[in-house]
């Protein structure tokens, strides 16, 4: 019973051979699985315009020389005028180009013949200065723009003597002319106006008002009191001033 059995299933393996063989050769091979095509991107939203944008008409540079004169006895006593300088590189802030900031530095110089101990000597007041000026077109006229402005400056100031002759000091408590009298640092505070034509001619007239603590040099305090003179160490000063100036503005655009 159990060898009819055996025959049996020996029997039966060979046909389960065949009939998986037949099965393999009539199914037809799987397609290979295909890649669905990518699904198409939504359109990216376009790019917000910038309103502003660092072009290489937005930088000028503004140079300009002129005149100033004192508004304080404090220093119209001793100089009638002087002159100013100086130069900055601006930077247009808006879509529109009418407001401009502008780092500047200069310079303000007043001099005079003076006689320090009987010898000739020129006086000289110098006041070195660097800031931050604001400037906005208001109007334009024909071939003008006017642009008001405001400024900002902190001021190194220094009063001091040179010779103009050959003579020289013999005085026991004579103070030497490399020494600065009077010098000094404090901010100062400038507002006025700019009319610019076109081609890059301007006119700028402005009050800058300067009122700096300056010290004395310790020479010049004892000196003083040698003759009897008593000098605090250090006093404040109205230096402020009214200036005129012609300049020129140099435009990046071209």
């Amino acid at each position: 019973m159990k060898t009819t059995i055996v025959r049996n299933i020996l029997w039966i393996l060979p046909l389960l051979a065949i009939q998986s063989s037949l099965n393999a050769q009539t199914t037809p091979p799987a397609a290979p699985a295909t890649t669905p095509p990518p699904a198409t991107q939504a359109a990216k939203p376009a790019a917000k315009k910038t309103k502003f944008k660092l072009t290489r008409d937005r930088f000028a540079i503004d140079l300009d020389a002129g005149a100033s004169m004192p508004m304080n006895t404090s220093l119209s006593q001793v100089f009638k005028g002087g002159a100013n300088a100086s130069l900055g590189v601006k930077v247009g802030l808006l879509k529109s180009k009418k407001l401009w900031i502008r780092p500047e530095g200069g310079i303000r110089y007043f001099t005079k013949k003076a006689t320090l101990n009987n010898s000739d000597m020129r006086e000289m007041y110098s006041n070195w200065h660097a800031g931050v000026e604001l400037q906005y077109n208001v109007a334009n006229l024909k071939k003008l723009a006017f642009f008001p402005f405001v400024r900002v400056d902190q001021n190194w100031a220094s009063n001091n003597f040179s010779k103009i002759t050959d003579a020289e000091t013999t005085a026991e408590n004579s103070i030497q002319t490399s020494e600065t009298f009077l010098k000094g640092s404090a901010p100062s505070f400038a507002a006025g106006i700019m009319v610019v034509r076109t081609g890059g001619l301007y006119i700028k007239l402005d009050y800058t008002m300067f009122k700096p603590t300056l010290k004395v040099h310790p020479d010049l305090v004892k000196d003083m009191l040698s003759q009897g003179l008593v000098m605090p160490e250090s006093a404040k000063f109205d230096c402020s001033t009214v200036n005129l100036c012609i300049g020129f503005n140099l435009n990046f655009k071209k």
